[in-house]
């Protein structure tokens, strides 16, 4: 009979399995056994690289925002990076302008190949993935998690993009192994803006007075922006990018497959090109985008671009 498969260890060794830590042990059981009253630590995971910067992230929710538009279907890009240089960037590939739920890269596209080498020609290796889920949430689905243990790196997701504030989610695998988003820091990834939305400060303090120094009538704040506020932050930069334009190459790279349309008549029909640009209106002014896609915070934002506020 022959004998399974990894029962030949020192006594004491431990392995861990996701969030569970293995010890092996020997006598009338002779195996792998949890440890009692021993938890494991997280399997966590930090990229120590830079990062890609914010205006590449606002290219990409405003692309993917233009193809739900366009095609009412799903779109990729790819990320990758330069370990000389610590840049990180979007890339798009030639890929089938989707109507549904899933989205392909062409792979005998007669571009493809040219695209691609010129997108790593200064060194960069891809370094993950993102794509959007139409008008549904960001939660990863089994497709996409077959799909990204074959590519080692960060991949992001981004749903309700027919909505003001998009939803994200994000994984990272290396050497077959996936890391949920409990496992990663995102802000590891991407860079966000470092000013902090005045209305977050003050919902921290309303619910953390004890934080809040009050000294002969002047209400004093630590120097150091807490922990809860910085993340707090960076949810709401990534959920409320202001639109900013993306290459027009990019809308090329979409390719529409021609659709069939049931008439009283044989024909068919391509879906033409719209002039939806995913946000970036150019007959609208800075102000007017600030106003439509920031919302809450838009007086500060208004003082940061040096426009006129409202009250002004």
């Amino acid at each position: 009979m022959q004998r399974p498969v990894g029962l030949q260890r020192p006594v004491g060794s431990q392995i861990q399995v996701g969030d569970r830590l293995f010890e092996y042990v020997a006598g009338l059981y002779t195996g792998w056994v949890p440890v009692a009253d021993a938890p494991a630590e997280p399997m966590a995971i930090r990229w120590t690289g830079g990062k890609l910067p914010w205006d590449e992230y606002r290219k990409m929710i405003t692309f993917f925002r233009w193809t739900y538009h366009e095609f009412k279907g799903e779109a990729q890009a790819r990320l990758a990076y330069n370990e000389a240089t610590k840049i990180m960037k979007i890339v798009v590939l030639p890929q089938r302008a989707s109507q549904s739920m899933t989205t392909k890269e062409i792979e005998d596209h007669p571009d493809r190949v040219a695209l691609q080498e010129a997108a790593l020609a200064d060194g960069s290796q891809f370094c993950g993935t993102a794509h959007h889920h139409c008008g549904g949430s960001a939660s990863a689905s089994g497709t996409d998690n077959n799909d990204e243990l074959r590519q080692p790196g960060i991949h992001i997701t981004i749903g309700k993009v027919d909505e003001k504030a998009v939803d994200y989610e994000a994984r990272v695998t290396f050497r077959g192994h996936k890391y949920e988003k409990k496992d990663i820091d995102l802000s590891d990834w991407i860079s966000t803006p470092t000013t902090v939305p005045v209305h977050l400060m003050l919902e921290y303090y309303v619910k953390h007075p004890d934080k809040v120094v009050i000294k002969d009538g002047t209400v004093y704040l630590p120097q150091d922006i807490p922990e809860a506020v910085l993340t707090a932050c960076f949810d709401e930069h990534m959920r409320n990018p202001i639109p900013l334009a993306f290459p027009e190459e990019w809308k090329e790279r979409m390719v529409a497959a021609p659709q069939t349309v049931a008439t009283n008549f044989r024909g068919s029909w391509e879906r033409g090109n719209s002039d939806f640009d995913g946000g970036v209106n150019h007959q609208r002014t800075s102000a007017q985008l600030v106003e439509i896609h920031v919302g809450g915070y838009g007086e500060e934002i208004r003082g940061h671009l040096g426009l006129p506020r409202q009250s002004e």
